[in-house]
């Protein structure tokens, strides 16, 4: 059901009196151990956390406003001023609080701007990064020379592994590792013995004293001697090379030092290892795709140092953990929305639909997609979704897969909803029942929830009715969406709160995709699907993307 028009303070202020001491109990997170965060200045900002705070049983006391700008992204600067503000707090007046959830307001910005570096930061990874290319070079020429040495059938076999494919250098370093292993086997005694002494060489090169030394202690019929002798020597070379890389590691390029530190990467980890570390000192200094979600920054904000660049794996994922330890990483939702009457009305819908009930239909639009690739993998787990509801719940499913999108006006009683793809393209397609929840797997979808000249499906899916949704504030790439069977499969249990569901499934922290809804919601709360452990049984830990 659309609501024409959105609940007016007064009436929310009397949902709110029907709350107290009504609400039960809500899943694992309870409204203790929610933070609020709310933009200074901003009454709008400041009233919507004051009226969460009572409509959940949030104390006072735990609800900070900050003098955020007004605008939907943040600098990279003013971002970390503010988390040096909000660190402080929970590190001060919040220390003894069991705080495991922080809720982001309207008004506190959606998006943390890329990492702006120094000019002499700039030239330091342009020297890093040329270094690198040399290394890249020399290992390129390497392999090539070694594989035209090789029989036509390695070849073979490794073109056929690296078919249809854009392979990387350490993927063809990798495959032809591969072939030139197996084939050695084929091989009598003596040639085999032969031709793995010059596996053993090329690996030296490429991998470093780390891989001669597994080989060594791990010998059979590589012809390499396995005496202790030679054990203790490439033992100690690999110290002495690992304490020159602990003191060079910060060298300027072109020093001796840094002279000195190329070379014990070569000894240490050889050319692919040193390459690698030269790539993670540059995207230090220069971080690349460090543009991210507010929330997914604000989640480490009382962690260890984390590099910037791109995304950390989120170490509150995992269908089968719980939501501790909290000290890894914080819970984050935002309750935001095109105007404060819709952020009103997502939270009384939550209240409601809590007491009554999720009831309407789950529309799932997948693609019908038949490439074996990643793109696939997601199509076939919306396929997955909608037979596991069919099958193990009396929620009524409408599965679609081809290629266009629900049309609009064309699912009525919307309860869930997840499909693709339609970038920036919203299409009104939903009736939304009150309290529904939904998302859309394409980027950008969470680029903002003011800007009407782009029609994002988080903003219009808010817009029409919807209580909950999730989305890109950027490019995030497919893998950082939640998988639809594990975040709406957890979801039907009623088990859990809604912020618990998202990040039990959501693969990164430090990246794009952030959640906007109340996360105390818990839309099956009176009418779960089936229990927890039923759906844990029927789906065995995922492995992150």
């Amino acid at each position: 059901m659309i609501l024409a028009h959105p609940p007016s303070i007064l009436t929310f202020t009397a949902l709110l009196a029907l709350a107290v001491g009504t609400t039960p109990a809500t899943g694992q997170l309870r409204a203790e151990q929610c933070a609020l965060i709310a933009r200074e200045g901003d009454a709008d900002s400041v009233a919507l956390a004051a009226r969460y705070a009572d409509f959940r049983g949030v104390p006072t006391d735990q609800m900070l406003a900050l003098p955020f700008p007004q605008a939907e992204t943040l600098t990279r600067r003013q971002y970390e001023a503010a988390a040096d503000r909000i660190r402080t707090w929970l590190a001060g007046p919040m220390k003894d609080r069991d705080l495991r959830c922080v809720v982001v307001f309207r008004g506190v910005p959606l998006k943390v701007a890329a990492v702006e570096p120094s000019p002499e930061d700039r030239r330091k990874a342009d020297a890093l990064t040329e270094a690198r290319a040399a290394l890249e070079a020399e290992w390129t020429a390497l392999l090539e020379e070694r594989l035209a040495a090789l029989p036509a059938i390695v070849q073979a076999r490794v073109a056929s592994a690296l078919k249809g494919r854009k392979p990387s250098l350490w993927d063809r370093h990798d495959a032809t590792r591969r072939a030139w292993s197996a084939y050695a086997r084929e091989l009598p005694d003596e040639a085999r013995i032969n031709l793995n002494r010059e596996l053993v060489a090329y690996l030296e090169c490429v991998e470093g004293g780390r891989v001669l030394l597994e080989l060594i202690q791990f010998a059979d019929d590589r012809g390499i001697p396995e005496s202790p002798e030679k054990i203790a020597l490439v033992e100690r070379t690999l110290k002495d090379a690992e304490e020159r890389v602990q003191r060079n590691a910060d060298a300027e390029p072109g020093s001796p030092e840094f002279g000195a530190l190329a070379q014990a990467l070569r000894v240490r980890s050889g050319l692919a290892g040193a390459s690698a570390f030269l790539t993670k000192r540059a995207e230090s200094l220069v971080p690349p795709d460090s543009e991210a979600a507010f929330d997914s920054e604000l989640a480490l904000v009382r962690g260890d140092a984390y590099p910037l660049a791109r995304w950390v794996p989120n170490p509150l994922r995992g269908l089968r953990k719980p939501s501790r330890p909290h000290d890894a990483a914080l819970m984050i939702a935002r309750l935001d929305g095109p105007d404060p009457a819709i952020v009103e009305r997502m939270m009384t819908d939550a209240l409601h639909t809590e007491r009554s009930g999720l009831r309407g239909t789950f529309y799932i639009d997948a693609r019908g997609l038949t490439k074996d690739d990643e793109y696939r993998v997601y199509d076939r787990d919306l396929a997955a979704l909608a037979e596991w509801t069919r099958t193990r719940t009396a929620i009524p499913v409408v599965f679609d897969q081809r290629e266009p999108v629900f049309a609009e006006g064309s699912c009525p009683g919307t309860a869930l909803y997840c499909g693709w793809y339609s970038l920036a393209k919203y299409v009104p397609a939903f009736s939304f029942e009150r309290g529904a929840v939904g998302y859309h797997i394409a980027s950008f979808e969470l680029g903002s929830l003011s800007r009407t000249n782009k029609a994002y499906w988080c903003r219009g899916m808010l817009t029409d009715g919807a209580a909950a949704t999730l989305g890109p504030t950027s490019e995030p790439y497919l893998a950082a969406f939640p998988r639809p069977s594990e975040f709406f499969g957890l979801l039907m249990t009623g088990e859990l709160t809604l912020v618990e569901c998202f990040a039990r499934t959501n693969p990164f922290l430090s990246w794009r995709v952030a959640l906007v809804g109340d996360p105390l919601y818990r839309p099956f709360m009176t009418n779960p699907a089936y229990s927890l452990d039923v759906f844990l049984e029927a789906h065995p830990e995922s492995e992150a993307p």
